[in-house]
């Protein structure tokens, strides 16, 4: 195995992806796997691996820790089925990815894994990212209500007694938290508003067990948006129920005003997760820099059946048609292997290409 690492190691391949130039046929998953560990190890650096669906990126990754082992591996997953039911959602998904976000910010040499889903998946700044972790000290003094506050924003579940993950408790002067990405639920015992002592306990026995110095609480969802962002979504949710007053008979558009103020209620209530995934497109305007009248938003958000859109030079086509597969891709959830897009010169694809790059 060895020789067959130093043989790949010398080839004209990896020099030519090491100066980040050439393209390369590769024609299974163990392939790729040598190709990349091969790289790996003669210059460890961050690298960025896409693969087609979610099964393809699992062989990958199974390929790599065979190889060179898990410490330099980062897997980041995303169901390709859309789930209708949130409680269908994967929370093992979810952690992951939530790890590798957390893993992301370091500046280590790393091989991440994708797939066509996860790339194309919505995700905060890391700024705003940074701003959600919540890290709390032995002898360090907080707000227990800034505390409870800040964990029902990022998605965590007030109980009386915690019984699963995401999940916290107060009783007293005593805070239970069980994070996504533990084994173990903590507990954190206060001194008025002095943390006294951090503690894994047991979801059987409920008695404390290990004591720790500090500990790391990250957002329960990977959905994170500031209030600003949330407000424009509500205000959006709203406009776009009454486009329909005049189109549907009043029992039917009843039912829609009724359907969306309890979707507004709940992400007021709640926050957003993976059931408003759907809603995201709604506050993405300014952050893409996209500004449409309102001709071509209709034409933007026309994804089923055909379509002819007609428009002299210069009125903004190749942004609508751009800007129509950014939707389809991001809002809604469309491979973008399974899109085709012709134009009629290899210039005109090369500006939508730049222009996608640009935008998404």
């Amino acid at each position: 195995m060895l020789e067959l690492f130093k043989k790949i190691e010398d080839s004209k391949m990896i020099t030519h992806l090491l100066n980040k130039d050439g393209r390369f046929v590769v024609q299974d998953s163990l392939s790729m796997a040598l190709i990349a560990s091969s790289l790996f190890k003669k210059k460890p650096q961050k690298i960025l691996i896409n693969c087609s669906n979610l099964y393809s990126a699992q062989e990958l990754y199974e390929h790599l820790i065979n190889l060179i082992g898990d410490d330099y591996l980062l897997f980041f997953p995303q169901d390709e089925i859309f789930r209708i039911d949130i409680n269908a959602y994967s929370k093992e998904m979810l952690s992951q990815r939530l790890f590798v976000m957390e893993e992301s910010l370091k500046n280590q040499p790393k091989i991440l894994i994708t797939h066509s889903a996860s790339l194309t998946r919505f995700l905060p700044s890391i700024e705003l990212f940074k701003e959600q972790i919540i890290e709390i000290k032995i002898n360090e003094t907080y707000q227990i209500k800034d505390l409870i506050s800040k964990l029902s924003k990022q998605g965590y579940v007030r109980v009386n007694k915690i019984d699963s993950q995401l999940q916290f408790a107060l009783r007293g002067d005593i805070l239970d938290i069980f994070p996504l990405d533990s084994d173990n639920p903590y507990r954190v015992e206060f001194f008025d508003d002095q943390v006294e002592s951090i503690r894994t306990f047991s979801l059987q026995s409920q008695l404390s067990e290990e004591n720790i110095d500090s500990i790391k609480i990250h957002p329960a969802n990977d959905i994170i948006l500031e209030e600003e962002d949330k407000k424009e979504i509500v205000e959006s949710l709203k406009e776009e129920v009454k486009k329909y007053r005049n189109e549907l008979a009043s029992d039917y558009y009843q039912f829609l005003v009724d359907f969306i103020e309890d979707e507004i209620r709940k992400i007021e209530s709640e926050g957003l997760n993976e059931n408003f995934y759907k809603y995201l497109s709604l506050s993405r305007k300014e952050k893409y820099h996209i500004n449409l009248n309102k001709q071509q938003e209709r034409a933007l958000q026309a994804v089923e059946g055909s379509n002819l859109l007609l428009a002299v030079p210069g009125s903004g086509k190749t942004t609508v048609l751009v800007s129509r597969l950014g939707h389809m891709v991001i809002n809604k959830n469309i491979h973008p292997e399974n899109i085709l897009a012709v134009t009629y010169s290899n210039a005109a694809a090369e500006e939508m290409r730049e222009r996608s790059m640009s935008l998404f």
